[in-house]
């Protein structure tokens, strides 16, 4: 199954970022654009970025009242430093509330893949 949800993210006050974060074919993917929040104007070209589930401590959704966050926490700076805004290695996207049930669905994906992953990793070292 693959699912997208739309984000934005606080890069600094005068930049931020919006995008997609996506998950298809066993990997997630952060499409994104940053934009420049004063003069409200894309200052950069679309990146995307590939992260496989090995590459995750964990994936989390934290709701809120206004907003939801999706975390992203990276098991390496290395991984995380590809995409501007990310903080010691975690990555806070802020999505709508109308996502909820498309998030919960990625969740349970995501894990249910790193799962499958961790498995075939066990079985290849026996």
């Amino acid at each position: 199954m693959s699912y997208s949800v739309p984000f934005e993210m606080k890069v600094s006050d005068y930049s931020k970022l919006e995008g997609m974060l996506k998950f298809e074919n066993d990997t997630l993917e952060v499409e994104f654009y940053k934009k420049e929040t004063v003069l409200n104007v894309f200052g950069s070209a679309r990146k995307e970025v590939v992260i496989l589930p090995s590459q995750l401590r964990e994936l989390t959704h934290k709701k809120g009242w206004f907003s939801d966050h999706v975390i992203l926490a990276f098991k390496s700076l290395e991984h995380a430093e590809k995409i501007p805004g990310a903080r010691i290695g975690k990555l806070k996207l802020k999505v709508s509330k109308a996502e909820r049930k498309n998030i919960a669905a990625m969740l349970v994906d995501f894990d249910l893949s790193r799962a499958t992953q961790n498995l075939a990793e066990q079985e290849r070292r026996r």
